[in-house]
């Protein structure tokens, strides 16, 4: 798996905690019609991501993304493996790894206790991951960084950064040669 050595690379010596926060694609959720509309089944079909079903490469992968239904097998998916790898391999065991997978919340770690962000009716990751702040604040944590190439999460971000009880919070922004940090 290709995720778990790009998580590595992402932390520090002082990292204590990992949130993966993923979109929720709800049946009847008007925003979900509206990307289905959009896409007009343009994208790649799969029945499910999994070791009997790869996920696609090159010009494949943009279409395979385009349809909702494969990103939330995939993210089902990644919250499983990457939440039971974690718990498996001695070098994360020291690391707290929580995933969204749906409106509820994976943990490599038992006996944490999710019951603030868990379960969730937050569609869009770009608010849910704030419930994962404020959790990670209210469990000791005091610095925090963020990585996303969505401008909505710095304005909402730069609006709540007072009420999440955090000393420090970091942005990762952009991707490849846009790619900025910036101290909110």
């Amino acid at each position: 798996m290709q995720l778990l050595p790009f998580l590595k690379k992402q932390t520090t010596a002082s990292t204590r905690r990992i949130d993966l926060v993923w979109d929720v694609y709800k049946e009847d959720s008007l925003k979900r019609q509206a990307r289905d509309n959009r896409t007009s089944n343009s994208g790649i079909r799969r029945s499910k991501v999994g070791a009997q079903v790869p996920i696609p490469k090159g010009a494949d992968w943009r279409k395979f993304l385009e349809d909702s239904i494969n990103k939330e097998h995939l993210f089902i998916f990644l919250s499983e493996q990457i939440t039971k790898l974690t718990s498996d391999i001695d070098s994360w065991r020291s690391i707290q790894v929580l995933s969204t997978c749906r409106n509820k919340v994976l943990s490599n770690h038992t006996g944490v206790d999710l019951s603030s962000v868990s379960p969730s009716d937050h569609e869009e990751a770009d608010t849910r991951l704030f419930l994962h702040l404020k959790h990670a604040a209210q469990n000791g944590h005091t610095h925090a960084f963020m990585r996303t190439v969505d401008t909505d999460v710095l304005i909402i971000a730069l609006r709540h950064f007072h009420d999440l009880g955090m000393e420090q919070l970091w942005l990762g922004f952009g991707t490849k040669s846009n790619y900025r940090d910036i101290p909110v």
